[in-house]
């Protein structure tokens, strides 16, 4: 995706970048059902359309009233020339609560610059929050909000979202209020937008609603199976939406929680460049290499983890922590995603064998 400048507008959380695309954070989706979301007590006779339509909005109208009240809209304010003002406005989740504080997922651009927050929920109430910690290299924040009887929506196990499954977005697009919007998922694990430095994001049909970042995507089962970030606008594309998946939401949300950062692992090896890698990559198939992998080492640092586990100049790596890579992207996902001091396996492919290496993770600096 060819994207060459960032702007951020006021009063309402937005990236555009331009010509050829423009990446707005804002996310809802826009879909018809077509099923009866596997709800048994939903059910009717499918020879009755007005019936199955009527179990479908019933459906929707149970996923809203369950999950809608842990929705929140976030306003961030900020001094600007010596003057307060509101700087943006977005959406966010409470995904925790102890029953006196909660817990608020949103996005990091959502709170940029500002030193103020206000949440604000269905019922009415208007709470003041405080940041607990921020990841700029997913696009996440967390929040802390003082109150009492809390709703909460929980993050999706770690299983990827499957394409084709039927989704929610929520969020106060507009500072309008709870909106409720539906689509599927139409792909999973992209990146190559220049939305964050980490990206692994699920894709999904979508409308654009300005304000919905940092709302969750909702699942079938009511959980956040990821939290809404950009849309990317042309007249071609017609509006891709992009959520950061809830297995890197959980992990950014733990560790900010816990150590007020998130704590990422190191390997210690640089990598060829992309036609270096594919020159090794064809040599390696004369030899039965079968791999995808086009990540192969050019250079292992001095005593760190990849060279205490042996790694060495030209390896192609194959898999780390049972993550199959094929790219750059993958590759440092992959390694950021273990935890420091952890022990995980490199497979790689060298001198046309396959060799499995234990590695001791260290901390990113």
């Amino acid at each position: 995706m060819d994207l060459l400048r960032q702007l951020t507008h006021r009063k309402q959380t937005s990236y555009m970048y331009r010509p050829s695309r423009r990446l707005v954070p804002a996310v809802a989706l826009t879909g018809l059902i077509s099923a009866v979301l596997g709800l048994d007590h939903l059910r009717t006779d499918d020879s009755d359309p007005l019936a199955l339509a009527q179990s479908v909005s019933s459906a929707y109208q149970q996923l809203a009233e369950e999950v809608g009240p842990a929705v929140v809209q976030v306003k961030t304010y900020g001094t600007v020339r010596s003057r307060r003002r509101s700087l943006q406005e977005g959406s966010g989740v409470i995904i925790r609560s102890d029953g006196k504080t909660g817990t608020v997922v949103t996005n990091y651009h959502v709170i940029t610059g500002g030193d103020q927050f206000r949440v604000c929920l269905t019922d009415g109430r208007v709470l003041e929050a405080t940041e607990v910690g921020h990841d700029k290299d997913t696009d996440l924040a967390v929040l802390s909000i003082k109150a009492e009887q809390l709703t909460t929506a929980s993050l999706a196990p770690e299983a990827e979202a499957r394409v084709g499954e039927i989704v929610l977005a929520m969020g106060n697009p507009m500072g309008l209020g709870h909106t409720v919007t539906s689509g599927i998922v139409s792909g999973i694990g992209r990146s190559d937008l220049n939305i964050a430095f980490y990206e692994d994001f699920i894709q999904t049909d979508a409308a654009i609603n300005m304000g919905n970042s940092g709302g969750p995507l909702i699942n079938l089962n009511g959980q956040v199976l990821g939290i809404n970030t950009a849309v990317a606008i042309t007249k071609d594309d017609n509006g891709l939406a992009f959520a950061i998946p809830s297995r890197m939401v959980r992990r950014s949300v733990d560790d900010i929680l816990r150590y007020g950062e998130v704590k990422r692992g190191y390997l210690g090896v640089e990598n060829h460049s992309s036609w270096r890698a594919g020159s090794l990559v064809d040599a390696a198939r004369a030899k039965g290499f079968e791999g995808v992998s086009r990540i192969a080492i050019s250079r292992v640092t001095a005593d760190s983890p990849a060279d205490q586990a042996g790694l060495e100049v030209n390896d192609i790596i194959l898999t780390i922590n049972g993550v199959r890579i094929s790219d750059q992207r993958s590759f440092r996902t992959a390694i950021a995603d273990v935890a420091p001091g952890d022990r995980t396996i490199v497979e790689v492919w060298r001198s046309g064998k396959q060799l499995k290496l234990p590695v001791i993770v260290a901390g990113r600096e």
